[in-house]
């Protein structure tokens, strides 16, 4: 488990008053109170500490039935505490949203779903937040990141989904590394043709 994950998730809920207000997510009968939760809580997003306290802990779980949800709630956003500014700030804004971390968590089984935002849009989804979610499942391989993107967007017939994903997948190739480094350089390469 990422170690960034659980400090977001345990300073998360220290800050507020979700451990004290909030239903508990941390067992398997907690996991499916967490899913009908955040089904309940889709429209409203009122109780965001307990909203975020859902999505931490299903994405610990790391099934890629919560999919779904996760990219239902890539628009929310963690509310923010005083003194909240350091531990947030980070390269795939995965504090700043949860679920760009839960879907990492989860890893390969939520790029189809990320890969779809991308190229549809739909409404009250953010597709910078799923370009996020596939660079931090790529982590370890920026340069796969940029391949899969550019390759979805070789293989989509729709005009519109292929200048997206072919647009999300130079983003995701600028942000490899410095100009002329050896990583951007790589990224560069994976966003030409095989």
């Amino acid at each position: 488990m990422n170690a960034s994950f659980l400090l977001i998730l345990t300073l998360g809920c220290l800050s507020c008053s979700c451990l004290a207000d909030c239903p508990s997510f941390a067992n398997e009968a907690g996991q499916r109170l967490a899913r009908r939760y955040l089904t309940a809580h889709a429209s409203a997003r009122d109780e965001s500490e307990c909203i975020e306290s859902a999505i931490n802990h299903l994405g610990i779980a790391k099934k890629s039935e919560d999919v779904p949800l996760f990219i239902q709630y890539l628009d929310f956003e963690h509310k923010k505490a005083p003194g909240d500014e350091y531990f947030r700030k980070d390269f795939f804004n995965g504090g700043r949203y949860p679920a760009i971390e839960a879907l990492a968590e989860v890893g390969d089984p939520s790029i189809p779903a990320l890969v779809t935002v991308i190229a549809s849009e739909p409404p009250g989804v953010r597709p910078d937040n799923a370009l996020s979610a596939i660079r931090y499942i790529f982590r370890n391989d920026e340069n796969g990141a940029v391949r899969l993107l550019r390759k979805h967007s070789e293989a989509t017939k729709d005009p519109i989904a292929h200048e997206r994903l072919y647009a999300a997948a130079t983003r995701a190739a600028a942000g490899c590394g410095d100009a002329g480094s050896p990583r951007q350089a790589k990224c560069d390469a994976a966003l030409a043709k095989d």
